[in-house]
C-alpha cells in the first residue's frame, strides 16, 4: 500500500499510510532541537524509520538530529497493529506500560529499549481525542509529556 507526506511546518510531518481504499492510518515526525521522534509507525509500513530519516535528509536536518549515539526516537500512543507496523526498526521505544505488557511488544520486538511514559499519553489520545480539532493539538500535547518525562 501507498503512503503520503504532509509538512505542517519546518518541523512537523504527518505520514498517512492507506490501508485500504476507504481506510488509512497516521503517523508524526516531530524534529526537535537535538533529537527526532516520530509518533507511532503505521501499520504497512514496515520502512517507517527509512521515511522519517528521509524526510530529515530532505530537509536537511538529518546530520543535526541523526547518529549512532542520537538514533531515531519513537513514541506509540496505543498498541494497535495500526500504530505498530514499522516499530521494527527502531532501537528505542517510549510507550506506556500498560500497552507495552498487554499487547506484548517485548515478545514481539526483542532487541528495543523500552522506555515507560505515563500512561496519560494514551489518554490524551483515547479519551481527550474528541475535545481537539486540530492534530496539531494532539501533538503537543504528546510532545510536552514526553518532554516533561524524559528531559529532552
Amino acid at each position: 500500500m501507498a503512503y503520503e507526506i504532509k509538512k505542517y511546518n519546518e518541523y512537523t510531518w504527518m505520514i498517512e499510510d492507506q490501508l485500504s481504499e476507504v481506510s488509512l492510518t497516521r503517523f508524526f515526525l516531530l524534529a526537535g532541537n537535538d533529537r527526532a521522534l516520530m509518533i507511532d509507525a503505521g501499520m504497512n509500513t514496515k520502512n517507517a524509520k527509512e521515511i522519517g530519516e528521509g524526510i530529515l535528509k530532505e530537509a536537511g536536518l538529518y546530520d543535526k538530529l541523526i547518529s549512532e549515539e542520537k538514533p531515531m526516537l519513537i513514541a506509540i500512543t496505543h498498541g494497535h497493529g495500526d500504530h505498530m507496523g514499522g516499530l521494527g526498526a527502531f532501537s528505542d521505544l517510549y510507550m506506556s506500560l500498560t500497552d507495552y505488557q498487554q499487547f506484548g511488544v517485548e515478545n514481539n520486538y526483542s532487541g528495543i529499549a523500552f522506555h515507560p511514559i505515563k500512561e496519560g499519553i494514551r489518554s490524551i489520545w483515547a479519551k481527550e481525542f474528541w475535545k481537539y480539532l486540530k492534530t496539531l493539538d494532539i501533538l503537543r500535547a504528546v510532545w510536552l509529556s514526553l518532554i516533561s518525562r524524559t528531559g529532552f
